[in-house]
């Protein structure tokens, strides 16, 4: 069921005058297991996150292959491959504003399932970075859309060379604040060193409460894929009877978002690239997180706590601080990342920040011109 197609460009250059042409091949996402050999070797090359892993895009094609039909790109200089992505389309609604929009790799599922791709950026081997991204808008010059939209880009990773004469920009940015494990141990502290008085005494306090009982707060990693299933479907309950109290939508609530990290966790926990921890005062559980693990780093993806009337039991601040512990005592973990967002739990717990973009870039269409339009009279 394959839609092959070649597309030749015309000579780019990259840098001084070595000039080459780049030819795109376009699958259709049922190609996937022809191209997964060489996608696995650009993220090793390019040491690409978690989120662009052969784990992460099998799975993700295999939930939202049927409902998107993205499409693959690979990349090729005199029949070297050099870079590949995925492209997706889907309409995007401004209120009642339709909007065709290109989403660029494992994203553009609905809402309501998403699954949040962070540190994505152009898969390619260095220095084809602005070649590609020309191959990309000559592939796209023939399709009607309204808008190219980048989630979760890593910072100087070249999406500028994306942008073009004609395109509109759009750029909202949001940290994503890390603990430098590797750094504590460097300077020879622990990770209590670098918390707050207050952080320190809120945790504390929290711990001592949780003791009360008489049982110790203990850490409890799932060994197993049978094991980290069943804490994935302890945390969705946990998280869900949160969320819903406070009357929210979350993406647990989904089943495609369900099936996805099922089969997630079951492909990637016997290779050691997912973590479940629970932490636990005797037999009640305090909290669970969902990490996954990746060339050094750890990102904190999902949680369920158990929340009590009690305030002065905290069971983010105190679950975490178990976790990032517990990681401090392996050198092979470098970070402890909490992925975007700006809540006060992260900035407690993690020093460090680093940014990540989410990019828009519009085309001159009839659909933005009436976009701006609007925007315009509501101001």
């Amino acid at each position: 069921m394959s839609n092959d197609a070649v597309l030749t460009l015309e000579p780019t250059t990259i840098s001084g005058n070595h000039r080459i042409k780049i030819e795109t091949k376009v699958t259709s996402w049922y190609e996937w297991p022809d191209v997964s050999q060489l996608w696995g070797h650009l993220v090793d090359q390019t040491r690409a996150s978690f989120f662009l892993t052969n784990e992460w895009v099998e799975t993700w094609l295999e939930i939202f292959g049927e409902v998107l039909d993205p499409k693959i790109l690979t990349f090729f200089d005199k029949r070297l491959p050099v870079g590949a992505c995925i492209l997706t389309s889907n309409i995007f609604r401004y209120r009642f504003l339709p909007m065709r929009r290109i989403y660029l790799n494992c994203a553009g599922e609905p809402e309501e399932d998403g699954t949040c791709i962070e540190y994505n950026r152009l898969l390619c081997l260095p220095g084809y970075e602005s070649s590609i991204a020309d191959a990309i808008r000559v592939y796209l010059s023939h399709s009607r859309w309204d808008e190219l939209y980048l989630a979760g880009m890593e910072l100087q990773n070249h999406q500028s060379a994306f942008a073009a004469d004609g395109y509109g920009l759009q750029i909202a940015q949001h940290p994503c604040w890390y603990v430098d494990l590797a750094g504590l141990r460097d300077r020879g502290l622990s990770y209590e060193d670098i918390l707050t008085a207050n952080a320190r005494s809120q945790i504390r306090r929290s711990i001592r409460l949780y003791e009360q009982t008489g049982d110790d707060v203990t850490l409890e990693r799932a060994q197993n894929q049978s094991a980290a299933l069943h804490f994935f479907a302890e945390l969705s309950r946990l998280h869900l009877v949160a969320w819903t109290r406070r009357g929210e939508h979350t993406a647990l609530a989904s089943q495609r978002f369900q099936r996805f990290h099922q089969r997630l966790i079951s492909r990637a926990h016997p290779l050691g690239r997912i973590d479940l921890l629970r932490v636990s005062a005797g037999q009640a559980v305090i909290g669970i997180l969902y990490n996954f693990l990746y060339m050094g780093r750890v990102y904190f993806y999902q949680s369920g706590f158990a929340y009590e009337e009690d305030n002065r039991l905290k069971p983010g601040l105190t679950t975490h601080y178990k976790a990032i512990s517990y990681y401090s005592t392996h050198p092979e973990v470098a970070e402890y990342d909490f992925l975007a967002g700006d809540s006060q739990y992260k900035r407690s717990l993690a020093k460090e920040r680093r940014e990540l973009e989410w990019v828009t870039m519009q085309r001159h269409t009839l659909r933005v011109a009436l976009l701006e339009f609007l925007r315009g009279l509501k101001n």
